[in-house]
């Protein structure tokens, strides 16, 4: 008997490998548990390494294997065998509870009929089969399932194949399908039957399999983890077989929460003219334990900082004006506070000062994700799959999430919601219909699952000295000059900021509220105060958010470069920086000729050259003449 199985775990040369094939007639295949290393043994190679101690057994397994080829316990059997074991059972242990001589009919015989009556058996066994199940039985420890029926091992099951049939497929398989460039099964089927006909004209008559039995073939006698190493590469294999586990797990609110960004599948408008604006990103963050959604963001911009920002002061505050807002005050949302754990992936605006500054500042740990691995923020991932198809998919506009989805669906037609009319339809979809659905993981709805683990260990609120720190949470470093600090062609003001200037040289911290950029600090690090700055652009009015101002000076240097004005403008400037060029071109070269000895120079020389000059002159007296006209029609 082998003593190595399928899905076992041994240990060679220090290192954890798990057979993953082990099949008589064929060589082990073994697989690195945690190197990722794969090694084919033969079975003679293994027999010596194990008699030598080179292949140890892990005294640990994580798997339940019975020698004789039955399952471990007897409610895996097939119904049938389950009855049948059961009956058996029946009979047995009365009789070894009534009497110790098996093999007397006299004894067992009115035991049996009894058992018979009892459970309705018409053919109850004969006395030498009692018997053999009764020594079965005890001989193997009282273990339930050596009664079991054995027909499922009954029958033919290793075929009518030729071995030599066998072995030239594996080496046909093996020489053109496991490879890189990744053969059809019609293909190698092709090659197999040729190489059959080719042994069967040197002698050999062999049956030419059908394209069917060879792909059951490729199924039963190749590991589908070795074959997408050989054909896809060992990482595409690793990634596609990786564990899929829940990631890590929290036991109270707000201990691990998830943040993430995804472009909604649906087109905004513009709320008074009507145009497109394109697909609004979500920024959105959820309780790993309770699974209550701990603050969402909707924005026509990208991925950034900013949403990460708008969705940490919306989680933290109370959600009463959300809940006004969308005429459900009613309801309840009852999530505020500030999480212990931060888990994001690794996207550049999860890297940004401003995030890590107010996880420093509010005392959250922020975990990155390993690359590759979803698992560790599974919640956030499944939930925006949930919106999507919950809400978003069903909204007049929706572009679906591809366009096999989508279809001949008009979307740029029939699209007529603005931003704010989807940020509302978001807020009252989590309220009305996520919070209050059953979830099949935690046996209840997000709602009362928080209401039962708050009642347990209440939330901490925010401090009221962290107020301001998160009402400002756009942060920047900035240097200051000529007494104003600026970031993105915003500009602040404060009388001590040209003390600043003079006592220190370094970069200082500007806050902005991105909800009302008018709104900002600037941090003295010589006297540790923190300077309320005044706005000094002219057109930022109060109210005006950090968002809405980039997007406006975006707007404004994209018009400017689309006009016509700006074309005429570029030619003058482009005319007048050429004319400054020839300018000193010419003064170059006049001021060679004065320097050049006219020695020995000849009449002919003389001309040529008072000829190059008069051009020159008459060239620049044109060009300046055409900017005249040009300055003349106002254009500057």
């Amino acid at each position: 008997m082998n003593s190595l199985f399928v899905g076992i775990r041994v240990t060679i040369g220090g290192h954890s490998y798990r057979v993953l094939e082990a099949d008589p007639d064929r060589p082990v295949l073994l697989y690195g548990d945690r190197s990722n290393l794969s090694r084919k043994l033969s079975w003679q190679a293994v027999e010596a390494m194990l008699a030598t101690g080179d292949i140890k057994l892990d005294p640990i397994q994580d798997i339940l294997r019975r020698d004789d080829g039955l399952p471990p316990i007897p409610s895996l059997l097939a119904p049938d065998g389950q009855a049948e074991l059961k009956r058996r059972l029946a009979y047995v242990r009365a009789v070894i509870a009534q009497t110790s001589e098996w093999s007397r009919e006299a004894a067992v015989r009115p035991i049996v009929s009894a058992v018979a009556r009892n459970i309705g058996d018409a053919k109850p066994p004969s006395n030498i089969t009692i018997w053999r199940w009764c020594k079965r039985y005890q001989d193997n420890g009282q273990d339930a399932m050596v009664l079991t029926p054995r027909t499922a091992n009954c029958g033919r099951r290793k075929g009518q194949v030729d071995p030599e049939v066998l072995a030239i497929f594996d080496d046909v398989a093996d020489e053109f399908y496991l490879t890189r460039r990744r053969m059809k099964r019609i293909d190698l089927h092709a090659i197999l039957t040729d190489r059959l006909i080719d042994a069967t004209a040197k002698g050999k008559r062999f049956r030419i399999p059908t394209y069917q039995s060879m792909c059951k073939w490729l199924k039963a006698r190749i590991d589908p983890y070795i074959a997408l190493i050989r054909r896809e590469g060992r990482s595409f294999a690793d990634n596609h077989f990786r564990r899929r586990g829940m990631g890590p797990s929290a036991q109270f609110a707000l201990e691990r929460v998830e943040f993430d960004h995804t472009v909604l599948d649906i087109l905004v408008v513009n709320p008074e003219t009507g145009e497109l604006l394109g697909r609004p990103t979500c920024t959105a963050a959820i309780c790993r334990r309770t699974r209550m959604i701990f603050g969402i963001y909707v924005s026509l911009d990208p991925p950034a900082t900013l949403g990460v920002v708008q969705c940490l002061k919306q989680g933290a505050h109370s959600k009463a004006a959300i809940l006004a807002e969308i005429g459900h005050s009613n309801l309840t949302w009852p999530v505020e506070g500030l999480p212990r754990l931060v888990v994001v992936d690794n996207g550049p605006e999860f890297h940004g000062f401003s995030v890590k500054a107010a996880a420093s500042a509010f005392g959250m740990d922020i975990q990155y994700c390993p690359p590759g691995s979803p698992e560790y923020k599974g919640c956030i991932e499944r939930f925006l799959g949930s919106l999507a198809t919950g809400l978003i998919h069903g909204l007049p506009g929706n572009t679906q999430s591809n366009p096999k989805a989508r279809a001949r669906y008009p979307s740029e037609k029939l699209a007529m919601l603005s931003l704010s009319e989807v940020q509302k339809l978001v807020w009252k979809w989590v309220v009305v219909e996520y919070h209050n659905r059953r979830h099949r993981e935690l046996g209840q709805t997000p709602l009362e699952c928080w209401e039962e683990l708050v009642r347990e260990m209440p939330v901490p609120s925010l401090q009221p000295g962290l107020e301001l720190e998160l009402a400002t949470g756009i942060v920047f470093k900035v240097l200051v000059r000529g007494g104003k600090v600026r970031k993105k062609n915003a500009a602040y003001s404060h009388p001590r900021l040209i003390h600043i200037e003079q006592r220190w040289k370094d970069e200082v911290t500007l806050r902005i509220n991105p909800d009302d950029m008018t709104e900002a600090y600037v941090y003295d690090p010589t006297e540790k105060i923190l300077l309320k700055a005044d706005c000094i652009n002219p057109d930022v009015e109060p109210g005006l958010s950090w968002s809405d101002f980039i997007k406006r000076n975006k707007d404004r240097r994209t018009k400017w470069s689309s006009s016509v004005e700006s074309e005429v403008l570029r030619k003058a400037k482009l005319g007048l920086i050429l004319e400054l060029d020839y300018l000193h071109k010419t003064a170059e070269k006049k001021a060679t000729y004065k320097k050049t000895p006219k020695r020995n120079s000849n009449l002919k020389e003389d001309i040529a050259i008072e000829g190059l000059e008069r051009r020159a002159d008459e060239s620049c007296a044109s060009d300046m003449s055409a900017d005249e006209t040009l300055w003349g029609t106002g254009t500057f």
